[in-house]
Order: C-alpha cells, then sequence, then structure tokens
C-alpha cells in the first residue's frame, strides 16, 4: 500500500521528499522534487521545501542554492524550524543566511552587547 499525499501542499511534498530521501527512497524523493519545481514553474514558488529534499538527497550545494533563491524571494522565515538544515551549519554560505536572519530577527533598536546576547539566545 502506498501513501497518498495532497498533491498541491508545497510543505506535505518537501517534508514527504525529505523523510523518503533520508530515508533511502530517493526515486520517489526526486518525484516530489520534481513536483514542487513544476509548482514553481506554475507561480507557487516556494523553495525552502525544494531544498528540504536536496538535503534529503545529500544535494548540499543545490540544497544552499534553492534556500539563497528562497531568502532573496520571500526572506526566511522558519528556516530554523527544520532541523535537517543543521547539516549545513558548516557551510559558509548557509552560516551567511542564518546570520542574515538573525539580524533581521534582533531589533536594532538594542545596545550592541544585548543585540548579541539576543541573536546567540534566537532559536
Amino acid at each position: 500500500m502506498g501513501l497518498a499525499l495532497g498533491s498541491t501542499n508545497p510543505r506535505t511534498l518537501g517534508e514527504a521528499g525529505y523523510v523518503l530521501a533520508a530515508t533511502g527512497h530517493t526515486d520517489e524523493a526526486r518525484k516530489l522534487l520534481s513536483a514542487l519545481q513544476e509548482m514553481a514553474r506554475h507561480g507557487v514558488d516556494d523553495r525552502i521545501f525544494e531544498a528540504l529534499i536536496e538535503v534529503g538527497l545529500k544535494e548540499r550545494d543545490q540544497a544552499l542554492q534553492s534556500l539563497e533563491r528562497e531568502a532573496r524571494i520571500f526572506g526566511f522565515a522558519g528556516i530554523f524550524q527544520w532541523h535537517a538544515f543543521d547539516q549545513l551549519s558548516g557551510d559558509p554560505r548557509y552560516q551567511k543566511l542564518t546570520a542574515d536572519r538573525e539580524e533581521m530577527t534582533v531589533p536594532k533598536s538594542l545596545s550592541e552587547k544585548s543585540r548579541s546576547t539576543a541573536i546567540t539566545r534566537s532559536p
């Protein structure tokens, strides 16, 4: 018996694709990645979920490119909720993206000392 997914929800496709990829079901994960890419061509462009599958497929460069596009278009809301991206934390491109995100979450009015404390404590 197969898994039936809502084919119009990018989050569902991305999360399922990550799980499939991470558990060795790469062909099925690639199908979901293709579905997300097709949705993007028709205006439903949520690259963070493409990046999630790409991380599961161990395609780090492609995942980082997807995250960079996501950040340019939509910002980075929610990036820290998926621990799958933690495996990119050693990459300078990911560090820059997340540092930029942290800068956006800390109010500019805080003193430098308070800002650095707030940044270290952010999720």
